[in-house]
């Protein structure tokens, strides 16, 4: 790439493209043209979309890949590329300038200096929330203005007049975020918390309740994790051994229930929304284990033991007598081995 910036100037290389030359006399020149129609796609797509804030990381692959290219083909058929019909003909179709990588105008134009138009600041800073735009100026080598976002007054916004990206942009409020949400099209927002860079929120879309995780200072959603219904939630705690479920309501960020435990009553339990999981959930009782396991098929229940959250017991099954490992608080089966030794891989039974 040196030899090329050397040899021609941009603007030589441009006009051959255009014009579709060959140009394969000069070394410099058939160097770059052996970078491949892998770089020149990358360069060519990372041009025509200007220069984005991913841009740059776009460009440095391409013109990774691209030199992969030229280094494989000129070591394994003695080509640079294939592209023999010449440099014009094989980049100028791709709006590239060198080597298929250093591609499109937006490119060039960041390296001159050049800076976006009003208008189009204006159009990014719309794009990222902002209305109401006003006392838009040039100043000091950026632009600044003041602006509403999200229903919020903010001043002096300093602005990157090269990409319209806001350098000292504040993290979203909470009023902000519901703003935003509501803008998105989500409804009933709340539980909007925040931690570092990181907001969490509730809301619903097409009758769908989400937790949401959203950049603190774009509000650009991150993840998003879709709640369990009220049904589903029965579900998954008969599922867990819990029976006589009342009171089931949404509590902010969780839903709550009374219930049965396998005999016990529990009460206030804490179900996460989007697995059924009971946060609360405590460890089981003697008298809880025991029904656990006739209710499972066990027979002959006999000691029963507990050890932090492992719970030790015998029982028979299929005329069989069997040492038991379960977990105190899932009761689920860790491993379970017979008297004579004869041991079996664990289950859930």
């Amino acid at each position: 790439m040196r030899n090329v910036r050397n040899t021609l100037s941009a603007t030589g290389i441009a006009a051959a493209l255009l014009a579709g030359t060959a140009l394969v006399a000069a070394p410099a020149v058939v160097q770059a043209q052996g970078y491949g129609e892998r770089g020149s796609q990358y360069g060519s797509g990372w041009g025509s979309r200007g220069m984005e804030d991913r841009g740059r990381s776009d460009y440095e692959r391409g013109f990774r890949m691209g030199r992969e290219d030229e280094r494989r083909s000129r070591f394994g058929s003695g080509q640079y590329g294939g592209q023999s019909q010449g440099y014009g003909q094989s980049y100028g179709g791709q709006g590239c300038v060198v080597g298929g990588i250093r591609g499109g105008e937006s490119y060039n134009a960041q390296r001159a200096g050049d800076r976006m138009g009003e208008d189009r600041i204006r159009e990014r800073l719309r794009e990222r929330g902002y209305s109401d735009i006003e006392n838009f100026e040039r100043n000091d080598g950026r632009y600044t203005a003041d602006a509403r976002r999200y229903g919020e007054r903010v001043e002096d916004l300093r602005v990157d007049p090269r990409t319209g990206r806001v350098l000292n942009q504040s993290r979203l409020d909470e009023d902000q975020v519901r703003n935003m949400l509501d803008d998105r099209g989500w409804s009933d927002v709340g539980n909007i918390e925040r931690n570092g860079n990181v907001i969490s929120a509730q809301a619903r879309r097409d009758g769908r309740t989400f937790d949401l995780l959203m950049n603190a200072r774009t509000g650009e959603v991150l993840h998003r994790e879709r709640h369990l219904g009220e049904d589903r939630i029965r579900e998954r705690l008969r599922e867990r051994g819990y029976s006589d479920i009342e009171g089931l309501e949404r509590d902010g960020g969780r839903y709550t229930a009374d219930a049965q435990r396998y005999g016990e009553r529990v009460e206030d339990l804490r179900i996460d929304p989007t697995t059924g999981w009971v946060r609360n959930q405590s460890r089981l009782n003697e008298e809880q284990v025991r029904n656990m396991l006739y209710d499972r098929g066990w027979s002959n229940v006999g000691s029963i033991e507990r050890d932090g959250n492992i719970i030790s017991a015998e029982a028979r099954r299929d005329g069989r007598r069997f040492d038991l490992r379960l977990n105190a608080r899932t009761g689920g089966v860790l491993y379970r081995e017979r008297r004579d030794r004869d041991r079996e891989s664990g289950s859930d039974d």
